[in-house]
């Protein structure tokens, strides 16, 4: 997202620009999945409206179901039912995936609760047109001749492909040279962080 945002303001200053799982405006979809993430935080009491650390608090409940639901949308299905067995286990009441969100969540403790809220907003509003804030603004793209490969990932929830496509129409019309590859995985978003899936990216 930053790669194409600073694409789209200064287009003098690079000649080519690769955007991995990437998308150039946010759409509802994933607005409604963050929304839900921040609201795990802001509804634990421990949050205090924000003011846990001058109360010596801190909302590791709601920041571990942000988390939760972060890697649930971050992943896909498919990775979920090939990884993950489906036997029940009765010590813990619980299955093999559960205590792996579990798992996920405990450890996310060291995150700050608000710089979590601020730059999930903040993914929010991403628009490299900047039509989010100025419904008057022109749509910005890179100038021609200059050079931009977009991979997106075919379970990527998240920044899905189409998205990738409408920024790719957009700026090939404008003269941009696009390159556009759907890369097939089956770990969804998340995909360009697994060693395993390097070679096909790379």
């Amino acid at each position: 997202m930053q790669s194409l945002q600073f694409a789209s303001m200064f287009p003098e200053r690079f000649d080519r620009c690769v955007a991995i799982a990437s998308t150039g405006k946010t759409t509802p979809g994933t607005v409604a999945l963050r929304s839900v993430q921040r609201s795990a935080i802001e509804l634990d009491p421990e949050f205090v409206d924000g003011n846990y650390a001058s109360k010596n608090k801190f909302p590791s409940k709601g920041l571990g179901l942000a988390r939760k639901i972060g890697t649930i949308n971050y992943r896909s299905r498919t990775e979920f039912d090939g990884r993950f067995d489906w036997d029940f286990d009765e010590d813990s009441n619980s299955f093999e995936v559960e205590r792996y969100l579990d798992h996920q969540a405990a450890k996310f403790t060291y995150y700050d609760p608000n710089c979590y809220l601020l730059l999930s907003r903040a993914m929010d509003l991403h628009d490299i047109n900047g039509l989010c804030s100025n419904k008057n603004a022109k749509p910005r793209v890179a100038p021609k001749g200059r050079e931009v490969c977009l991979l997106p990932y075919d379970t990527d929830v998240l920044m899905p492909p189409s998205e990738s496509l409408e920024l790719s129409k957009t700026w090939s019309k404008a003269g941009v040279r696009v390159y556009l590859e759907v890369l097939r995985s089956k770990n969804g978003h998340d995909a360009f962080l697994i060693q395993s899936e390097a070679p096909v990216l790379n």
